[in-house]
């Protein structure tokens, strides 16, 4: 039999009868709730971890028999191979740009929603969102100490501080949309190139115009500097590129090769003798330096070419496209190593960390993805809860750094965590919390798990849908009043819970199905009272204790309930306990259950 997958969701109910759900992430029950007349919000977050526990205590999750969960170091954890992003979101619209700091730690990321979000790695969380740009952003740049992030925003340069994103500086001379920059490798020059079909050295971290380049004909889309920062190289739309001596600014050498569409990426090897050049006419062009000479074309995308990016050892291309496809391709050779499928829109943006181990992608699906080298396998979706859909799912886990402080991660579902860390909700999306002081996390007992889609295996003997006949009444009304809150939705994990149970539960399990199904709805009239609720808190029994809380966690959301710190401390400790109990590694058979 399938293993029930339960959602966890917050339901709206409005005085007209209507209802909306969203997913929403495990917190603390408040000491005190106040609700409007349109409540049910006033506590949203607990009442996800409300449902969320309705099954988690009770349902196991299905793990393959002699699965063994790898033991990786905590700075190398790294999320499941995925196929794609399942919906969850980096920006709300899609992503444009990427840029990778000089030590490999932060990625940089601009999308349609206008917004520029630091991410970390390898991990991939959120860090940052910066502000201060009220027009559309297009390249960013890093300088390579690493403490500046240059940021092109309608026809200015913003230079902000990091880590903290500060904006120190506006660089102002463009008569047209910046589109692309780049910083040389000595940290003193900044390049950027414009709609206006001209480039500016800048003079860093001042910000100095020192001077401007004309040649082109069209809009300057790409930049790239040689490492040994004595060339600059500059695509346009004018279907060209070409080589300028950074330090005189004098125009080396006019490229041409790609026909009729423009140039809209570029990408030097390491030791500044190779240039790879994309086009919209679907092919990426490999020239020699110092003397541009046209060393190869590169031929397999059926759309145009976005981006580019070279391995630092030199060894591998990579490409991104309109026809949504990510391309390895060796070098010097140029043969194509593997075509890679995940994003759902055109590949628009790519980066690879300096140590060459990692790929990250950015697409017009609003998403990215991160891969690993020299392979290209999938590795983990980046997530930013206030980007994604409420109906996606994801999972968050928290980490303790090397602070003392208590971080709060979101990956998709399957992903893996590090040992250490504690899941707090499965199937929930969430998002980076900035660190504050936090006692102590959980302890896991070391190893290593997963957060999954689907509920633990918690060795609860039973759970509440095996109390509808219990001996006492109050405890049976408990148990279906909550059965009706997890309403249809939750049918799998009923007939779950009935196909385990003797027949005369397993009859009144599917009378509750069949009422629900009829329309029922909790009805709060017959709840417990509070005062019989907290009675059993602490109840010998851990599902009747869970039970008590849930409904004391619905009081407060439906009823304005005020608890006082300890009755609130107990029940939310209750409701955290049942979403972060360890999962067993073996089948779920072997649990205990009446």
């Amino acid at each position: 039999m399938s293993i029930p997958k339960p959602h966890f969701e917050l339901a709206r109910v409005y005085d007209d009868g209507s209802r909306e759900t969203e997913i929403v992430s495990v917190v603390a029950l408040p000491l005190e709730t106040k609700m409007d007349r349109r409540g049910f919000l006033g506590a949203g977050a607990t009442a996800g971890a409300v449902l969320g526990a309705l099954s988690t205590a009770c349902t196991p999750a299905r793990v393959a028999e002699g699965q063994r969960q790898p033991r990786i170091p905590r700075t190398e954890a790294a999320p499941a191979a995925i196929g794609d992003c399942g919906g969850l979101r980096a920006h709300a619209n899609g992503v444009l740009v990427l840029a990778m700091s000089p030590d490999g730690t932060f990625l940089a990321s601009w999308g349609y929603d206008s917004t520029i979000k630091l991410w970390g790695l390898p991990d991939g969380v959120l860090r940052r969102a910066l502000v201060g740009h009220r027009g559309s952003v297009k390249p960013l740049a890093f300088s390579p100490d690493g403490t500046l992030l240059a940021s092109g925003s309608d026809n200015t340069i913003k230079l902000s501080s990091l880590p903290e994103g500060a904006l120190r500086n506006t660089l102002k001379g463009h008569n047209g949309w910046v589109l692309a920059l780049a910083a040389s490798p000595d940290g003193k020059l900044l390049a950027s190139g414009s709609a206006d079909k001209t480039i500016k050295l800048w003079s860093l971290p001042d910000g100095a115009l020192r001077k401007t380049l004309e040649g082109h004909t069209g809009p300057i889309h790409a930049l790239a500097i040689s490492p040994d920062g004595t060339l600059l190289a500059s695509s346009s739309s004018d279907n060209t590129i070409k080589l300028w001596d950074l330090q005189q600014g004098a125009l080396r050498k006019t490229l041409e090769g790609h026909k009729r569409y423009p140039v809209y990426a570029l990408a030097l090897s390491s030791d500044g003798k190779l240039l790879a050049s994309g086009s919209l006419d679907n092919s990426i062009k490999l020239w020699s330096l110092p003397e541009g000479a046209l060393h190869k074309t590169l031929e397999g995308h059926t759309g145009g070419v976005n981006a580019l990016a070279i391995r630092p050892d030199g060894t591998l291309l990579v490409s991104g496209s309109h026809d949504n496809t990510i391309k390895l391709w060796n070098l010097p050779e140029g043969t194509l190593r593997k075509s890679s499928k995940g994003h759902k829109s055109s590949v628009a943006a790519l980066a690879i960390t300096p140590d060459g181990k990692l790929l990250a992608s950015g697409s017009n699906d609003s998403t990215i993805m991160l891969w690993g080298l020299p392979n290209g396998e999938s590795k983990t979706c980046m997530v930013d809860l206030k980007a994604t859909r409420s109906t996606v799912q994801g999972v968050t886990y928290q980490y303790r750094n090397e602070y003392g402080q208590v971080v709060t991660y979101t990956l998709p579902c399957g992903s893996p965590i590090p040992p250490g860390a504690v899941c707090t909700c499965n199937c929930v999306p969430g998002t980076h919390q900035t660190p504050a002081p936090a006692p102590a996390a959980p302890s896991t007992g070391g190893g290593y798990r997963y957060c999954t889609c689907v509920p633990v295996c918690t060795c609860i003997p039973v759970c509440q849908a095996h109390r509808v006949l219990h001996e006492n009444p109050v405890v049976r009304t408990m148990a279906e009043e909550l059965l009706l809150l997890m309403g249809a939705r939750e049918f799998e994990y009923m007939a779950w819970a009935a196909d385990k149970a003797e027949p005369a539960l397993r009859v009144r399990i599917r009378e509750i199905m069949r009422a629900i199904d009829a329309g029922a709805l909790p009805d709060p009239e017959r709840w417990p009272s509070a005062d019989e609720c907290i009675a059993r808190l602490d109840d010998p029994d851990d599902v009747i204790a869970l039970m008590a809380a849930q409904l004391l966690a619905q009081k407060t959301i439906r009823q304005g309930l005020r608890l006082d710190e300890d009755r609130s401390r107990r029940a939310n400790q209750l409701i955290c306990e049942a979403n972060a109990r360890s999962p067993f590694r073996r089948t779920c058979h072997q649990c205990t259950r009446a």
